[in-house]
């Protein structure tokens, strides 16, 4: 997984994120969620679709998004 980063950086240097800092459950989430187009604009699919993909509840699904979100920016301009 890479990303590029403007941050004390050359933006055409790439950054390489490792995911091993995500749980499998949170990996699962990231996964699933760019698999259906939710990284997409607009969005193709809404939390509660992929919740319900995973067997899990919206807000169980909400909050993994969150955290992968965070964990990666983190991670990136760390």
């Amino acid at each position: 997984f890479t990303v590029r980063t403007t941050l004390d950086s050359d933006p055409t240097e790439p950054v390489t994120l490792t995911l091993t800092n995500l749980t499998s459950k949170q990996r699962a989430a990231a996964t699933t969620a760019v698999a259906n187009g939710y990284d997409g604009t607009p969005r193709e699919t809404s939390v509660g679709e992929l919740a319900a993909e995973l067997g899990i509840s919206k807000s169980a699904m909400s909050q993994r998004l969150n955290t992968v979100e965070s964990k990666l920016a983190v991670a990136a301009f760390r």
